[in-house]
């Protein structure tokens, strides 16, 4: 249950912080918020294509899209940074196919020195 909680937190953290692209964010941090938002998105995805007022449902899905979409660029380009990677490695993430890049500058670990980009 603390996992959970610890998760929802990051979240929030994220959510609050949507529009601040300095800092960091670890990969603790990162990886909680982006399982919550999947958590989240995928019912609502699901429900806006099976629900009888589907209407109502795909409105709903894409003003999630639409809150969350600034949310999860900062919390990646945090990411990135704290990884030591030029948050411009954002934009990779725009090509078909090459958002494995983004995936693995994700997964990397903190680093410590020289690599590290100040704010």
């Amino acid at each position: 249950m603390e996992f959970l909680n610890s998760s929802v937190l990051c979240y929030v953290k994220m959510m609050k912080h949507g529009f601040d692209f300095k800092g960091v964010c670890s990969r603790g941090e990162y990886w909680k918020a982006i399982m919550v938002n999947t958590m989240i998105a995928l019912p609502v995805l699901v429900l806006s294509n099976v629900v009888h007022f589907h209407h109502i449902a795909q409105i709903a899905w894409i003003v999630y899209v639409i809150v969350t979409t600034v949310p999860i660029m900062s919390i990646t380009i945090r990411r990135e940074r704290d990884a030591g990677w030029n948050p411009y490695w954002y934009m990779i993430s725009f090509i078909p196919g090459a958002f494995l890049v983004l995936i693995y500058i994700c997964t990397r670990p903190t680093t410590q020195g020289i690599l590290m980009i100040s704010e």
